[in-house]
C-alpha cells in the first residue's frame, strides 16, 4: 500500500468517527428561553431588592441633619449649583448649614478632594446669595450683583378709546338708495326683493343694459 492510499483511509476513518460522534453531541437547549433569578420570584421578593426611590430639590435652603442624609454624589451637585447660580462662598454655605469654618472645610475636602470648587476673592456675600437665604417679600425689589435697582414697573398711559354716540332711529330717514346688479334677471329680482320691506311701498326705477354694453365704471 502507497503511502497516498494509507493517508487517504485514515482521513476517511476519521471522517466517519467524527460524523458518528455527533449524534450524541449536546447543542443546546431546544428553547431560547434563558430564566434569571427574579423570573420565579413573588411579588414581594422583588420590591425587596429594590431600593427606596428619593427625590432632592437642589434650589431650597437645607439644615445640617438633611445635608449629612445625602450621598457625596447628591452633596457635591448641591454645593456646585450653590456655586454657579448664587456665587456662593465656602463660609456662607458653612453658616447656613451650621458648620464651623474648618468643619466645612474637612466635609468639602472628603467629598472634592484637594482641589476646591470655591473661587477666591470675594470679601463679601453676593446679593443673589442674600436672596436665596432672605427671599425678599412680594413688594419689595431684589437688587441684582451690580448694585443697581431695577427700574420700577411702568405702566403706560392709556386713553380709553372714544365711543361712537348712540344714533337713534328717529334722528334720520332713509328715503332713497340705489344698487346694481348684473347676471341673470330672475336672480337679480330675487336679489332685490329680499332687500326690500314688503309693508312698505316703494318708487323702483329700472335700467337695463346688456352685459357687453354695461359701462365699465358706475355712472354715480
Amino acid at each position: 500500500m502507497t503511502d497516498a492510499a494509507y493517508c487517504l483511509r485514515e482521513t476517511e476513518r476519521e471522517r466517519k468517527s467524527l460524523a458518528r460522534m455527533s449524534r450524541y453531541k449536546k447543542n443546546g437547549s431546544r428553547t431560547k428561553y434563558v430564566h434569571l433569578s427574579q423570573t420565579y420570584m413573588t411579588e414581594k421578593e422583588w420590591k425587596k431588592m429594590n431600593s427606596a426611590v428619593e427625590s432632592y430639590k437642589l434650589d431650597r435652603v437645607i439644615d445640617k441633619n438633611e445635608f449629612r442624609s445625602m450621598n457625596d454624589g447628591i452633596k457635591r451637585e448641591y454645593i456646585l449649583h450653590l456655586i454657579s447660580k448664587y456665587n456662593a462662598r465656602q463660609v456662607d454655605i458653612a453658616s447656613m448649614l451650621g458648620y464651623s469654618k474648618n468643619g466645612f472645610w474637612t466635609v468639602c475636602k472628603d467629598i472634592f478632594g484637594t482641589k476646591s470648587p470655591f473661587s477666591k476673592g470675594f470679601s463679601k456675600p453676593s446679593a443673589a446669595w442674600l436672596n436665596f437665604i432672605n427671599p425678599p417679600a412680594n413688594d419689595e425689589v431684589a437688587v441684582p450683583d451690580n448694585g443697581v435697582a431695577p427700574p420700577p414697573d411702568v405702566k403706560p398711559d392709556i386713553k380709553p378709546e372714544p365711543v361712537a354716540p348712540a344714533i337713534d332711529g328717529d334722528d334720520y330717514l332713509l328715503e332713497s338708495y340705489r344698487v346694481r346688479y348684473s347676471g341673470k334677471p330672475m336672480l337679480i329680482f330675487a336679489e332685490v326683493l329680499k332687500s326690500l320691506d314688503p309693508s312698505k311701498d316703494y318708487v323702483i326705477q329700472i335700467e337695463a343694459f346688456n352685459a357687453h354694453e354695461t359701462p365699465c365704471t358706475l355712472p354715480f
